[in-house]
């Protein structure tokens, strides 16, 4: 289904740690732009937020924890260069929100969330307690690495097109979307 997109593939390995790579470009009305389109897919009990690694942002990390202003990059670049060309770095969220019931996981939830690049920092997140990103599921003390987790709310009070929401309801076998707009 991704590389049915909108848009062209452009012949270029991309790397990175997420379930889905692509280079491609995006073809706009008035020019072309070179786009290195990650996707990555997380299934968490919680449907309000998704836990992500730095490996997958090309935004800093700007919030407080345990009272303390913490600052945290993003390890992708804003704009990434592959092949000697610049591509302009997506990162998109496919989260499954299920519900154990008798020990069987049933899919109630699909939220689809476009990330921010770096580029667009002043807006989304500009300072410590202007931000999209809630404390991550981290243990610094057992060195784990530093997550922060994605809050769907946050994001959609910034931008309502950036969060999609569709709805299952195994029950009646209905799919419903959720769009606030």
């Amino acid at each position: 289904m991704l590389d049915r997109l909108g848009g062209y593939q452009v012949q270029q390995r991309i790397l990175g740690n997420v379930d889905y790579r692509k280079a491609r470009y995006i073809i706009l009305p008035d020019f072309s732009v070179r786009q290195a389109l990650f996707v990555d897919s997380k299934a968490e009990k919680s449907s309000s937020s998704a836990t992500m690694q730095m490996s997958q942002l090309a935004l800093a990390i700007w919030q407080v924890r345990s009272g303390q202003e913490v600052e945290q990059n993003g390890e992708l670049p804003t704009v990434s260069i592959h092949g000697g060309q610049p591509f302009i770095t997506t990162t998109l969220l496919a989260h499954y929100h299920y519900e154990d019931q008798n020990n069987k996981y049933k899919l109630k939830q699909l939220t689809l969330a476009s990330i921010p690049n770096g580029i667009l920092q002043d807006r989304y997140n500009p300072n410590s307690h202007d931000t999209i990103w809630i404390v991550g599921r981290n243990a610094p003390s057992r060195g784990e690495e530093f997550r922060v987790r994605l809050s769907f709310h946050r994001l959609k009070l910034k931008a309502l097109w950036r969060v999609q929401t569709v709805e299952y309801n195994s029950d009646d076998r209905t799919i419903r979307s959720k769009w606030d707009g």
